[in-house]
Order: structure tokens, then C-alpha cells, then sequence
């Protein structure tokens, strides 16, 4: 039996796209017969517990680490550990390179001796030396393609720029120190090849295997559409473009050519005051749903713009697989498969939105869009195409 060492951030409950991901990457592992154990940075003392019982309930030891500089060190411990970094400025890096954190590794490494060293994020690269010095084979999951993301969510500002330099090189390093690359998308895995990635794959949400075997949206012929979109949180910036864009572009659009026949729903927290106010009418904010996929089934169509954001965004996939007709910005299906006028209806502008949300009017074009959504999601988010990737690309 294989063992696995997993590095990355773990924390339950689950809310967002990605810790449902990586939670759900650890229950495949262990079911596919591996031997597992995971060191992970804890930051929330809150969700300690819900980690133990996840720990026990699964048979996978979990050893929780509180960085230096997240246990009041000082200001002068922060900037010796930073400057001790090989790459300082890169934020999302230096709590892999944190010396409590690696030397909990380590200790694994020596103690339990694992085949391969896991890592659920291209910036654990920190963690990387160490399986070098026991000559044990790294293998990372990427999230998405950071430098790119960074910029996307941050912005594209000269400070910003000058902290892209340290996030792109890290993202060399990780792919060239690692035996594989699991991406996150075909574009991703692209991506990667263009800098050297020598062997890489695309791995996408595995959380998308549980919702592909749930039952599929049933379609109702109604005189007003619910029309909805999800963003876990607007803390996010690109949650927040998108929500913008629908309430100030397409809605309007949407109330002219076709009022008093649509519902727009928006659901995930922290919506900042200036949309809340504008969510009047046709226009509901839910916030954040504990119940979501019972309050989606009242739904009709779901609304996906994406117009920044890298990686695999679960908003947009969740009710693909749900089999809801989807309208979606071409970039947001980061090179899956789906055929526009096919499986998903694809719009740029706020015309291209509110006018293939308007020929949803049609119920067959609903039931014919959303089937063929659902049934190409069940081939790409199947749990046994999830785990042929994985067995093919570990088990040689």
C-alpha cells in the first residue's frame, strides 16, 4: 500500500469550492486504497474540532500546525521568517516555509516514511526540499495557475506586478520539482506545458463527482423564470464583478425587454451594501443558503458570467451537472467541453446575456440545454473518470 503525505490547508465545515475539493480529494485517496496522513496550517482554533472528528470518522491522521507568525511572534519574528523565505514577498508561500510547519513534515517523513509527498497547492513548494532529502516523489494538485489568479483578484497595479515576480517563479519551481501536476482545467494543464510542465493532467473539482450522482433538475413551465446566481462569497473579486454585471447590466435589459417575466435570485454572503440595495423587485438576495441545492431547485436558470478568475469556478459547474440550462462566458468553461447552443447557451456582453436568457422563455429549449448539460457533466465529473486519473497517474 501506497502511503501519501498531503500538504495543504484543510478546514471543516467546507463552505467554498476549494475546501470541498480538497476534503473530497482525501475521502478518494483513502477509498482508492492508499494510506494517508495530512499536516496542515490551523488558523481558526473554532474549527479544531470538526477537523478531529473528520480525522476519526475517515481513519486519517491529521496533524495541525500554528505557524510562528500566526502565534504572536512579534514583528521582528515576521520579518526574519520572511527574509529567510527563498522568495519573500510571495504571502501565500511563507506558511509552508514556516519552520514549525516544515519541521512537523519532516518529522513525517522520517517517522512514517511516505511514498509520495502530496500537495494541494502549487505554493507548498517549500515543503518540496524536504522530500528531496528522502528522496520521496512530489506530486501537486494545483488550485490555479496563482500568478494569474493573483493579478485577476488583486489587481493589476505596480505593487502588484512586483509581487507577481516571486508567485511566478515559486510556480516554476513547484512544476519542476514535482513528478506530476494535477491541473485544475485543460486550459490550466495548457498553461503549464508552456513553462515546462513535462507531465501534467487535468484533475477538476472532485467535490463535482458527488453532485453528478445527485438527481437532475426538473424543468416546469412557468409565465416568470428564476433566473440565479451563486458566489460563495463577494469577498471575492471576481464573485463581486459578476454580481455587478447582472444587476447593473443584464437586469436593466432584462426589465426592459421582458418585465414582470423574470427573477433574478442571488445567493452567497457578504454582498457589499451598494448591490444590496439595488436587490429590490425582481431583484432577491438570499445571502448565504446553508440549504442550497433544496433553494436552487426552485430555480430555473442559472446565470454564470465570469469575467476574471482563474482556476475552476464551482458556481459555474455545480448546475451544469445539476442539468440546469446555463448561461455562461465562454471563459468561464475553461476548456471542458461544452457546446455552445448544445449543452450550454455561451453570451459575452449584457445583450448576449439577456437575449439567450430571453429564448429560455422556450421550455423545450430549457429541457433540451439543461439534459445534455447533465449528461455531459455525469462523463466529465464522474466519480470513476475522477479515479482513473488519479490510478492511472500514482499507481505505475
Amino acid at each position: 500500500m501506497k502511503k501519501i503525505l498531503v500538504v495543504g490547508l484543510f478546514s471543516l465545515p467546507a463552505t467554498g469550492a476549494g475546501e470541498q475539493d480538497r476534503i473530497a480529494g482525501l475521502k478518494q485517496l483513502k477509498r482508492l486504497g492508499f494510506d494517508v496522513r495530512v499536516v496542515t496550517p490551523l488558523f481558526d482554533s473554532a474549527k479544531v474540532e470538526s477537523l478531529r472528528q473528520f480525522s476519526r470518522d475517515e481513519n486519517i491522521p491529521i496533524h495541525g500546525v500554528i505557524p510562528q507568525d500566526n502565534n504572536n511572534g512579534g514583528l521582528l519574528r515576521k520579518f526574519l521568517s520572511r527574509i529567510r523565505t527563498p522568495f519573500p514577498l510571495d504571502g501565500s508561500a511563507r506558511v509552508y516555509a514556516d519552520d514549525k510547519f516544515l519541521t512537523r513534515v519532516k518529522e513525517q517523513m522520517h517517522i512514517w516514511r511516505p511514498n509520495i509527498l502530496w500537495c494541494e497547492f502549487t505554493y507548498a513548494w517549500p515543503t518540496h526540499q524536504c522530500a528531496q532529502q528522502e528522496n520521496i516523489i512530489v506530486v501537486t494538485r494545483s488550485q490555479n495557475f496563482e500568478p494569474t489568479h493573483f493579478l485577476e483578484e488583486d489587481g493589476y497595479t505596480l505593487s502588484n506586478y512586483l509581487k507577481w515576480i516571486p508567485k511566478y517563479v515559486g510556480e516554476r519551481y513547484a512544476i519542476r520539482n514535482s513528478s506530476i501536476v494535477f491541473s485544475i482545467t485543460p486550459d490550466e494543464e495548457n498553461r503549464y506545458r508552456s513553462i515546462g510542465a513535462q507531465n501534467v493532467v487535468a484533475l477538476p473539482l472532485r467535490n463535482l463527482a458527488y453532485v453528478s450522482k445527485l438527481g437532475g433538475h426538473k424543468t416546469q413551465a412557468k409565465t416568470t423564470l428564476d433566473l440565479f446566481f451563486m458566489g460563495s462569497t463577494y469577498n471575492v473579486a471576481h464573485n463581486q464583478e459578476a454580481a455587478e454585471f447582472l444587476i447593473y447590466k443584464v437586469a436593466p435589459l432584462l426589465k426592459q425587454k421582458i418585465p414582470g417575466k423574470y427573477r433574478l435570485h442571488i445567493f452567497g454572503k457578504q454582498l457589499p451594501q451598494h448591490l444590496r440595495e439595488k436587490c429590490i423587485g425582481p431583484l432577491v438576495y438570499h445571502g448565504y443558503v446553508s440549504n442550497i441545492l433544496e433553494e436552487i431547485s426552485k430555480m430555473d436558470i442559472a446565470l454564470a458570467p465570469s469575467l476574471a478568475g482563474a482556476g475552476m469556478q464551482q458556481k459555474i459547474f455545480e448546475p451544469l451537472c445539476l442539468g440546469f440550462p446555463t448561461v455562461v462566458s465562454p471563459r468561464g468553461l475553461a476548456g471542458y467541453t461544452y457546446e455552445n447552443g448544445k449543452e450550454v447557451l455561451c453570451a459575452d456582453s449584457p445583450e448576449e446575456f439577456a437575449d439567450a436568457i430571453i429564448s429560455l422563455q422556450d421550455i423545450s429549449l430549457q429541457k433540451k440545454i439543461g439534459n445534455a448539460a447533465r449528461e455531459k457533466s455525469e462523463t466529465l465529473f464522474s466519480q470513476e473518470a475522477f479515479d482513473e486519473i488519479v490510478i492511472k497517474n500514482l499507481i505505475q
